[in-house]
């Protein structure tokens, strides 16, 4: 049976070092926070158009409301 804890195995597997496990780390962290930055903007911009159509469509009478969906 062969020992997988075996110093000749480790030395012939590769292993990210910790320096590279660090980056990679750093990268998806950055990657994460642009897209919930670009997310957050996504978002902003919807309310704005949503808050802005709501204010149109209060001053018309061409538009009118859809009923609040009954509970089941």
């Amino acid at each position: 049976m062969k020992n997988l804890c075996s110093p000749a195995d480790r030395e012939r597997e590769p292993h990210p070092s910790r320096h590279e496990r660090l980056t990679q780390s750093e990268q998806t962290i950055t990657e994460l926070a642009d897209f919930r930055t670009q997310a957050l903007a996504r978002l902003a911009t919807q309310h704005e158009e949503i808050v802005r159509l709501r204010e149109a469509a209060a001053g018309t009478c061409r538009v009118s409301r859809l009923p609040a969906p009954q509970p089941q």
